[in-house]
């Protein structure tokens, strides 16, 4: 690695929606997931595609929402776009306690984009993620997009020591 640069995702927090998840990911693999209650809506029509996250704490709090009106149809990602530059990373990162960092290789292929028309963000995201993110997530998104996604495999992990 050393002075080498690789596209990837640091995950800060995984929500999951059963408790189990949660202990296993964080007692041992040192993962840093929480349960929450969570739901969706999937209303896909030939007019236009509304899609729905909803997620919250079990025992405080309100409902977060990510929702968007999109395009019915999805449409490759250009090269050199944002979308590109967002979904196309195959490395993931995260916390493994003091100084420690785990390391995944991911695979997926390309995925395809939908065209938002519209969308929805809200909940205190600076509680769930922390202040040192509060600001920044109140702010309105840079970009918004909703892509296909995919079955990914993940390799196996790598400790980093900091």
């Amino acid at each position: 690695m050393g002075d080498s640069w690789r596209r990837g995702a640091v995950f800060i927090k995984e929500i999951v929606p059963k408790p189990a998840i949660s202990l296993v990911a964080n007692v041992v693999y040192r993962e840093s997931y929480s349960t929450h209650r969570m739901r969706h809506t999937w209303d896909l029509s030939d007019a236009q595609h509304f899609i729905s996250y909803e997620w919250k704490p079990f025992f405080k709090g309100d409902w977060y929402k990510m929702a968007a009106v999109t395009d019915p149809v999805a449409h490759p990602i250009d090269v050199g776009s944002e979308e590109e530059f967002i979904t196309e990373h195959y490395w993931g990162y995260a916390r493994a306690g003091n100084a420690r960092t785990n390391e995944y290789q991911v695979q997926h292929p390309s995925w395809d984009v939908y065209q938002v028309r519209s969308h929805e963000i809200s909940g205190d995201f600076g509680s769930l993620y922390g202040k040192e993110f509060e600001e920044i997530l109140a702010d309105q998104p840079v970009s918004v997009f909703v892509a296909e996604g995919s079955e990914i495999s993940i390799m196996e992990k790598t400790t980093l020591k900091l």
